[in-house]
């Protein structure tokens, strides 16, 4: 039965990138109905999307396998019974059933059960569900299982042991009247309710089923009462459903629902991370971490296990107990469950799981004991005196292959430790993994296969309902092959072990069939434990293994999903609260409420007609309702569109394409929220679109590319973003070029794309990484610059055939470039050339060692920590003829050929080398050193002089001066600066020679000289006249003086003890008239001064003369009587004028 095989595995996790950046857009362009958003006053509840792994093999009930097939049927279908999902017992509760059925014993020893059923259910199709239609399922039923259509037939028969046949359980169905079904049991069977919650056991519609035929995946219906309506199917792809209206039991509160094939685990993570889907089961552990970190996602992990069993089977008729027993006492069973299900399991103590009726776990299971295992091995002759592990390795007791399905992470993984802890025992494990098919061949025997190809294998049963029966028969009856993988014969184990095979409680397959009929609760227990004691503590069929921890994750819009152990998923119990918002703009092209014409017809800020030279144009819109959660949303678009001249403020995403074709968005401004904002501008499934010259600042991605293909972005000013600046997904055929991005978590990263272009940018101050690829292929990066990221400039993860040349990789905080490989694949078939790759804290580039045939080539590396580690395989350093040049190169280049005459050694564990590095040591000539200044002959004083100087050399290595004859040098690091003042100090006035010194790599010395004087004397005055002591009376003195300087600049004196200074070009003349008028009468003191060009000034010894003017009469007395002949002239004036006055007046 295909639906048993189950397929173990751990898929491991790649932590860098997709952590981010593979948010998938899940979309369907025939379900569009789903994704219209609201309009100006009301929501639209969004479709929810169940992300699962594989597409189901088949949808119809009776003849359906597999878990993906049961999760279809158990939203659509109904039986007479089912579990309750919410109780952690199981509880089995009538459906559509009014009540738990009647038992009759008959007198031939048949038993009948009636089933009283509800009324006024309808089908989906709107047929009534009656009695008829429970007859006419069963009948349907039987008639796949004789006809050879139902893979599950085991369950619905049993081996009589009075006839020595196999028997139906269901004899037939009888209807009574419209709400009561009979069902004629060939013997009771006391969990015949658990039965008919079978999904096996569903009521389809006789109205829309096919009688003798299955229903068709690709085309068929699905019809049956259930809580939601079967839509179809895009094949692969995806199953479609909605809440089916009249449902009897209340309408679901999930409206529209959608299972969505996602097999990339990374993809599959990131679309719940995103939103995209929003519920995912069976979780890989090493994605908890991300699901318990984030907000938005809801993580079910409390402990529960599944009852889906996993073990290592083992072939009974070619390894006898002896060796079972030892094999299963020599694996290390916490190994498993602690690093392989990294704690997320538990121990199968039983062929019945923990939590079953009958379980139990009180048994001595095998667990890991080497000195028993070896023991039980001594009881065959094998390994006797053997006292080390080395002893029993060397020896080859017996060979089995153990057989896998190479694709399968788990699977794979026990091989190895298969391998080793039975070679502690002297058995040899022969690697037999094969394709899946191939697999499943051996167990099912089919194309010329049988179980005999099997050795030793790890595989697992997955159960349908709470009965140990269908667990036991299927897996240990020797009655038919049925999928007995391990091929265990009771009959044959019991003669092996000594115990009588006749006997019934000591044999397996007797004990399964008397337990089948059992009806006493005692007696049946008392069989079932017996059987588990055989078969866990004597026969040990298989190893056996452990059941998984039960693991779900969904949108926090989610409620009241219940776990348990069966693993049913049902949604019909959940409520979901994700609704579409409202946005400022929604544009669905295929949509008539909401296409383009409709838009530009109603709305004067959208123009043209959507062609070529015309297009529609939304322009000079100021959007800034923060509140909302999206300003501009267009979808399901082939017009020629344009957006430009925008400016957006704060909301959750700015401009949204999804399925859009040839648009041009640029010259918009968005400016996103810290809190909120997740994307400036996102493209998904979109082609041909270009968006340019656009300024984005604080959004979570600033533009976005989600299978996308085809498209140019150009221009850009991005900033600040908490994931990525330019972000492309999935992606093939971009252009990313001139964008500017500073400050942005990711710089640009392009991850699963092909064929992308990443051109001319600048990427600044990253915090992580500023430009990476991850499992990409063929993608070009070229001429950027990137600097000042927190972490590495370019990093390669898992990507190929990668150009990546003419790149200026500096000042990095970390390193300049990484290539790793991942278990996604290895980072191989690089090309790096012509990069500048300099003044990164940590390492120029570094691979490590999941890294291979990847060439490096003229590069440039210096001022690196370090400038290269290479952990790879066959990675090149230099292409044949060039390498890379390196600043720490030690070698020599003899020859002049401009390469280095011994290898260049890479750090790390490759031990790689570039053969022919980069290097030129110069000519074998000395070094040429110009002084511009000082120039020979100069004067200076007591300050040092600057100088100027030109160094002509290749590869200068160090060079100096000297005031001393090289008693004392002074190194410089540059052509031009000060003479050292303080060995300047130590000359006096006197000639000075400096000599400049320079060196090259090669050692040779050059150097150059002048000579200048210092001058540090100041100038002599002699005062002739006036003399000490002269008397002088109104009339200011004459001087006369001598200055003995060869650099004389200026000579000034002063009367005043320098308050006033007056400066002469003279050595003889008179003293300022000024100055010496406002000098009272008395001593006065006269010194003459003067300085040279260098700054020494020199001062004259006083004189000290004596004024003695005569004193001028006061000259108040005038002004007095001028005073009054004013006074009496104006008085005068005045008595004419009243005369005047008067006369005119009479």
């Amino acid at each position: 039965m295909r639906k048993k095989v189950v397929v173990l595995g751990i898929v491991l996790i790649f932590l860098t990138t997709s952590l981010i950046f593979n948010n998938k857009e899940q979309y369907d362009k025939n379900t569009q109905k789903s994704k219209i958003l609201s309009s100006s006053n009301g929501i639209h509840q969004e479709t929810f999307v169940f992300g699962i792994r594989t597409f189901p093999q088949d949808i119809d009930p009776h003849s359906a396998s597999g878990h993906n097939s049961f999760n279809v049927i158990n939203q659509v279908c109904e039986r007479l019974y089912a579990y309750n999902t919410s109780d952690p017992g199981l509880e089995i509760l009538p459906q559509l059933a009014s009540d738990f059925g009647i038992w009759e014993i008959n007198p031939d020893g048949t038993a009948n059960y009636t089933i009283s059923l509800k009324s006024g259910i309808l089908f989906h199709d709107g047929m009534p569900f009656n009695a008829t239609a429970v007859k006419w399922s069963f009948d349907r039923l039987k008639y796949f299982i004789e006809n050879g259509f139902c893979p599950f037939v085991d369950i619905y028969r049993y081996y009589d042991t009075d006839s020595s046949s196999f028997k139906y359980i269901i004899n037939r169905t009888e209807v009574l009247n419209e709400n009561t079904i009979r069902f004629i049991l060939n013997k009771p069977y006391v969990v015949f309710e658990g039965l008919l919650t079978f999904s096996g056991s569903s009521i389809l519609s006789p109205l829309s089923t096919p009688p003798t035929e299955e229903i068709d995946i690709a085309t068929g219906e699905l019809v049956s009462t259930g809580p939601f309506v079967y839509d179809g199917n895009e094949f692969g792809v995806e199953i479609v459903f909605h809440a089916f209206e009249q449902y009897w039991n209340g309408k679901a509160d999930i409206e529209e629902m959608v299972f969505s094939v996602i097999s990339d685990t990374i993809l599959r993570r990131q679309a719940l991370l995103n939103g995209d889907v929003h519920f995912l089961d069976n979780i890989d552990s090493s994605n908890i971490p991300l699901f318990e970190a984030d907000p938005n996602v809801v993580l079910i992990d409390e402990g529960k296990t599944d009852f889906t069993i996993r073990y290592l089977g083992m072939n009974n008729n070619q390894i006898n107990s002896t060796f079972r027993e030892a094999i299963s006492t020599a694996i290390n069973y916490s190994y498993i469950l602690d690093e392989l299900l990294e704690g997320r399991g538990k121990r199968l103590k039983s062929p019945i799981p923990e939590g079953w009726p009958y379980a139990d776990d009180s048994l001595q299971v095998a667990i890991y004991n080497l000195s028993h295992a070896r023991y039980i091995m001594t009881t065959m002759g094998f390994g006797v005196g053997f006292t080390t592990d080395a002893q029993w390795q060397a020896a080859t007791f017996a060979t089995f292959n153990y057989t896998y399905v190479t694709t399968n992470t788990f699977t794979s993984k026990i091989f190895p430790l298969l391998k080793v802890n039975l070679s502690l025992i002297g058995i040899d494990v022969v690697d037999a993994g094969v394709s899946s098919i191939d697999w499943l061949n051996r167990l099912l025997e089919i194309g010329g296969y049988t179980r005999d190809y099997l050795q030793l294998y790890w595989t697992g049963w997955i159960v349908e309902y709470l009965d140990p029966n269908i667990i036991l028969n299927p897996l240990f009856t020797n009655r038919t092959r049925s999928y007995n993988d391990c091929q265990y014969n009771g009959y044959l184990s019991a003669m092996e072990a000594g115990r009588d095979p006749f006997d019934v409680f000591d044999n397996v397959q007797l004990l399964m069939e008397a337990a089948w009929i059992e009806t006493d609760g005692m007696a049946k227990n008392a069989m079932y434990q017996r059987i588990q004691q055989l078969l866990v503590e004597e026969d040990m069929p298989w190893a056996f293994g452990f059941v998984r921890n039960l693991t779900h994750a969904h949108s926090v819009e989610l409620t009241g999903f219940h776990q348990n152990g069966l693993n049913i998923l049902y949604f019909y119990s959940c409520n979901w609260s994700k609704y579409y918002p409202n946005v400022d703009i929604y544009i669905d092209d295929i949509n008539p409420k909401f296409n383009w014409s409709k838009t530009a017809l109603e709305n004067d800020w959208c123009t043209g007609s959507g062609t070529w030279e015309d297009p529609y144009i939304i322009q000079d819109l100021i959007f800034d309702n923060q509140s909302k959660l999206g300003y501009i949303y267009i979808e399901n678009s082939n017009v020629y569109f344009q957006v430009k001249n925008c400016t957006f403020y704060g909301s959750l995403n700015g401009i949204t394409l999804l399925n859009v074709n040839n648009s041009q968005i640029f010259n918009n401004t968005l400016w996103g929220s810290d809190l909120i904002s997740q994307h400036g501008i996102r493209l998904s499934l979109s082609n041909n679109n270009t968006v340019y010259d656009c300024s984005i600042n604080g959004t979570q991605f600033g533009i976005q590319l989600m299978e996308s293909n085809y498209s140019r972005i150009f221009e850009n000013n991005i900033q600040n973003c908490s994931f990525c600046g330019i972000a492309s997904m999935s992606s093939s055929y971009n252009l990313i070029a001139d964008n500017y991005l500073l400050r942005n978590n990711y710089g640009i990263f392009d991850t699963d794309g092909f064929n992308i272009t990443i051109r001319e940018n600048t990427v600044d101050g990253s915090l992580f990484y500023g430009i990476g690829a991850s499992v990409s292929k063929n993608d070009t990066i070229i001429r950027n610059i990137v600097v000042r990221s927190e972490y590495m400039a370019i990093t390669l993860y898992s990507s190929n055939n990668t150009l990546i040349q003419y790149n200026n990789l500096s000042n990095n905080i970390g390193y300049g470039m990484g290539i790793y490989g991942s278990i996604y694949g290895e980072s191989d078939n690089n090309q790096v050339s012509y990069n500048k790759i300099s003044d990164n804290t940590d390492i120029g580039i570094a691979l490590n060692n999941i890294t291979s045939n990847n060439l490096f080539f003229n590069n440039e590396l210096l001022n690196n920590s370090l400038n290269a580690q290479d952990n790879g395989i066959l990675n090149l350093w230099d292409n044949g003829a060039i390498g890379n040049s390196w600043d720490d190169y030690l070698g020599t280049d003899v020859d002049d050929d401009g390469i280095g005459d011994v290898p260049y050694s890479i750090d790390g564990e490759a031990n790689s080398f570039d053969n022919y590095p980069i290097f030129d040591d110069g000519p074998d000539e000395i070094p040429v050193i110009s002084i511009y200044n000082p120039e020979n002959d100069d004067v200076f004083g007591k300050n040092a002089p600057p100088f100027n100087i030109l160094i002509e050399t290749y590869n200068l290595d160090s060079s100096w001066y000297t005031l001393d004859g090289g008693i004392t040098n002074i190194s410089i690091t540059g052509f031009t600066g000060t003479i050292n003042q303080d060995e300047w100090n130590k000359f006096n006035s006197e000639t000075i020679t400096i000599r400049f010194y320079a060196n090259n790599s090669k050692g040779f010395l050059g150097f150059s000289e002048i000579t200048v004087y210092k001058d540090i004397t100041d100038p002599e005055i002699t005062v002739n006249n006036p003399e000490v002591g002269e008397t002088f009376e109104a009339s200011p003195p004459i001087y006369d003086i001598t200055v003995n300087e060869e650099n004389l600049d200026t000579i000034w004196y002063t009367l005043d003890d320098g308050a006033t200074n007056i400066t002469i070009s003279e050595n003889t003349g008179i003293i300022d008239e000024t100055a010496w008028d406002s000098q009272p009468n008395g001593y006065i003191t006269i010194r003459f001064y003067a300085n040279d060009t260098l700054g020494n000034v020199g001062a004259s010894s006083p004189v000290i003369i004596t004024k003695d003017a005569p004193q001028t009469p006061p000259g108040n007395i005038f002004a007095i009587f001028l005073l009054f002949i004013i006074i009496g002239a104006a008085a005068a004036i005045g008595v004419i004028l009243f005369l005047l006055y008067r006369k005119f007046r009479t």
